[in-house]
């Protein structure tokens, strides 16, 4: 399905994505480095759970949100841009030299796995919340490249996070650590709000400016592993 070639997606070099939906349902691997452009709030839905669809192109949607669905693997290996990246279902996976600059990446799905390996780079500008609705949960497995959280906001009392795990009840979120750097020194993560959160560490370094393990009397299961490699916590420590 690569840019000029024929194929279930056309032979065009270029797709623009409004506020519809992009479906893969094969069994097998495809791939296509053609161009997507956002116009709307768009969803790739990878519908076959054995399948994986590659996205080597660039995925431009600036302010747009792009939401995978469906229980196969989206991959991105090549530049994305967007407003927010929202996952309901599946796998999706940043590996290769892929790149993504986005203000948000939340889950509101269940069953939902983010993976980021190789050289990938993650930087979020505002807000990365995980278990975002009644019921979702969340496996995060880097292992290699660097995700960062630019995002400054720390308003507990106010219900505004920047870095928010375990938001909501009913759900689990699980980030597992094992190479690359995770970045999260412009606000504190609250490790488990509403629902459990665990930070699992065995490689990598992971510098967080602060932990909070339980805001306002919450008793959520909130916990931190450190097997191997590194946690650097800044000066709002770990409470």
């Amino acid at each position: 399905a690569n840019s000029g070639q024929p194929s279930p997606l056309g032979a065009g070099s270029a797709i623009t994505l409004g506020s519809a939906t992009l479906q893969y349902s094969g069994a097998t691997a495809a791939s296509t480095n053609r161009t997507i452009t956002l116009t709307g709030g768009g969803t790739i839905d990878v519908s076959n759970s054995a399948g994986q669809l590659t996205l080597s192109g660039t995925l431009s949607g600036s302010g747009q949100t792009l939401t995978k669905t469906g229980g196969g693997t989206l991959e991105i290996s090549g530049s994305a841009t967007l407003g927010t990246l929202r996952f309901m279902a599946g796998t999706t996976k940043f590996a290769g030299n892929a790149s993504l600059t986005t203000s948000r990446i939340d889950n509101r799905g269940s069953g939902v796995v983010f993976s980021i390996a190789d050289n990938a780079s993650i930087t979020v500008s505002s807000y990365m919340v995980f278990g975002d609705a009644s019921g979702a949960s969340i496996t995060i497995n880097q292992s290699g490249g660097a995700v960062t959280n630019l995002g400054t906001v720390n308003d507990p009392a106010g219900n505004n996070m920047s870095n928010r795990w375990g938001h909501w009840a009913g759900g689990t979120t699980t980030y597992n650590l094992s190479g690359g750097v995770l970045n999260l020194l412009a606000a504190p993560l609250y490790l488990s709000w509403d629902g459990p959160a665990t930070l699992n560490i065995s490689g990598g370094t992971a510098n967080i400016l602060g932990i909070n393990m339980g805001y306002g009397g919450r008793t959520n299961p909130s916990t931190i592993s450190l097997t191997g490699g590194r946690l650097n916590i800044g000066s709002a420590g770990i409470i």
